[in-house]
């Protein structure tokens, strides 16, 4: 199931997609508390104005490993009870971070650079939107705690990571999401597209959801995920520079195209 986040005359609301006739379709409430219960409003694609899917309660998980790092063997023994510095020493492989809430836009919204004399790169990621809160989770269980997928365009600061976490990942408009979720994870071979400026890369990837179960299961060992918290899974390229004038397009056959200018 597709679900989008709209601007609508009265604040922001949740829609189903119908996937035969691509109408919108209102929802009552935030499908996170109130399921899928929907008013009767249905808006053609030429009416609606999609803005960020989700924000986040609280915050953004994500990792500095790329998505397609094997790592399973270091995550079921982070997560089997092993002594704390051993614990700390995997996470500190896979370079998990954090990004306050401040940090997610949706797409056609600028993303904004400071005024750094640092290099600042963007990375496509895939996001996992948090349903329920969640602490020491067993890999196996995850599923049940995520309420869907999106995409995600990842701005850092790289030259920065050693130096201050905060800096380096956690600028507003840092994070992009969108343009819509999908409850189902994207399982198999992904054809993804990510271009920035003259920029371009298009790959294909294989999707195992173990992968990003036991990313979400490693996040939630470290930290208690609370609805609509957000779970990175990694890069899926290669970061690419941006700089003010670009513009970032993010696109995926399931998901769409999440396009982000770039401004000071």
């Amino acid at each position: 199931m597709k679900i989008a986040r709209i601007s609508l005359s009265q604040g922001p609301r949740f829609a189903v997609i119908d996937s035969a006739t691509q109408k919108y379709h209102v929802l009552a409430g935030d499908p996170l508390y109130s399921g899928f219960e929907v008013n009767g409003q249905v808006l053609d694609p030429g009416e609606v104005n999609l803005v960020a899917p989700m924000l986040p309660r609280s915050k953004v998980v994500g990792f500095t490993a790329p998505f397609s790092t094997p790592h399973s063997a270091l995550v079921k023994e982070a997560l089997a009870g092993q002594s704390m510095d051993y614990w700390v020493e995997q996470i500190a492989q896979l370079g998990l971070y954090m990004k306050p809430n401040t940090a997610v836009l949706g797409g056609n919204t600028a993303i904004s650079l400071p005024d750094f004399p640092y290099k600042i790169v963007a990375e496509p990621h895939l996001a996992a939107i948090i349903s329920r809160p969640v602490t020491q989770l067993l890999v196996q269980r995850v599923p049940e705690a995520v309420f869907a997928y999106t995409l995600a365009t990842v701005v850092t600061v790289p030259d920065l990571a050693g130096v201050s976490p905060l800096l380096a990942y956690g600028l507003d408009t840092s994070c992009v999401l969108g343009p819509v979720m999908d409850t189902e994870f994207p399982a198999g071979d992904f054809d993804f597209g990510f271009q920035v400026g003259a920029q371009e890369c298009d790959c294909t990837l294989v999707l195992d959801p173990i992968q990003m179960q036991e990313r979400i299961a490693l996040a939630a060992s470290y930290s208690t995920l609370l609805p609509g918290d957000i779970v990175l899974s990694g890069a899926i390229c290669e970061p690419k520079e941006i700089k003010t004038g670009d513009e970032v397009i993010f696109t995926a056959k399931v998901f769409g195209e999440l396009r982000s200018p770039v401004l000071n």
